[in-house]
């Protein structure tokens, strides 16, 4: 007999397995890389060198040295690193919002014509800060792509959200790697200065980054990531919406080692919180 999953378990399901083939790709690709992270993490505040901002677990620059030492091209493999690596090893939380959350928050196909140029979602720089602090998280789109092949190509499925010092500049900046569910590859970076966290600010950093990153991407695909995923952090860092959970993330016996102690939380709507996982 079949049984038929509710759709929360499935995208939940889903993400899983997604998430099972990034780590598992991480460790292929770079199998010293976790080990590494932990090390540079472990010596936060020895000297000047390794000083950096409590919110910030760990300077991408070391997931830049890690690419660097392991002599592989691929530049968009120091952001898929640092989103992947920091996942694992600072809790391994899968968000998902819930339907209500979701259809007030989470655009679908239908919304993401010409009338989304009118958004602007401003997001407080010290909620985001306080928020995000040492977290990346990976959220979990329960919205389908549509039947349209060229934008579903491009659909962001889920993504891990995170905060950067950039060590050059000092600026905060947020983090995002956006997954396509086309595999590690196709992760796609994207990184946005947190000086004035806006949509409309915000939008060509974004689509520079998106670019750069996803050769092929052509306007109309940069513009409904960005305008998609933004309204899914805003869900995140609402203080009316709050995390619930946590429960166990299914684990198929494929990725079981690679997702042992992963936690689903959901967001769902009710009293303003400070909430902390």
């Amino acid at each position: 007999m079949v049984v038929a999953i509710p759709p929360a378990q499935q995208v939940v399901a889903d993400a899983a397995a997604r998430i099972g083939g990034h780590q598992k790709q991480l460790r292929t690709r770079y199998p010293h890389a976790l080990t590494q992270l932990k090390h540079f993490e472990d010596q936060r505040n020895s000297s000047p060198e390794f000083s950096w901002p409590d919110w910030c677990w760990l300077p991408m620059a070391a997931s830049a040295a890690i690419v660097r030492e392991a002599g592989l091209p691929d530049p968009a493999d120091i952001g898929r690193i640092a989103a992947v690596g920091q996942w694992t090893l600072t809790g391994r939380h899968v968000v998902l919002p819930d339907q209500y959350v979701t259809d007030l928050h989470v655009p679908d196909a239908s919304r993401l014509g010409m009338e989304v140029a009118d958004m602007d979602l401003a997001i407080d720089r010290t909620l985001l800060l306080r928020e995000l602090e040492g977290h990346c998280y990976y959220l979990a789109n329960p919205v389908a792509p549509p039947d349209d092949g060229k934008v579903s190509m491009w659909w962001t499925v889920g993504l891990y959200v995170h905060l950067e010092h950039d060590v050059k500049t000092g600026r905060a900046e947020l983090r995002m790697l956006l997954d396509h569910d086309r595999g590690w590859e196709h992760l796609t970076p994207v990184w946005v200065h947190i000086d004035q966290p806006s949509l409309a600010w915000s939008a060509r950093d974004a689509a520079a980054s998106i670019r750069s990153a996803a050769a092929g991407a052509t306007a109309d695909m940069v513009r409904a990531l960005v305008f998609m995923v933004w309204p899914m952090l805003a869900a995140l860092l609402n203080p009316g919406i709050t995390l619930t959970g946590p429960t166990p993330l299914p684990q198929s016996d494929t990725y079981l080692p690679l997702l042992r102690g992963a936690q689903v939380w959901h967001l769902a709507a009710g009293d303003p919180t400070l909430r902390s996982v």
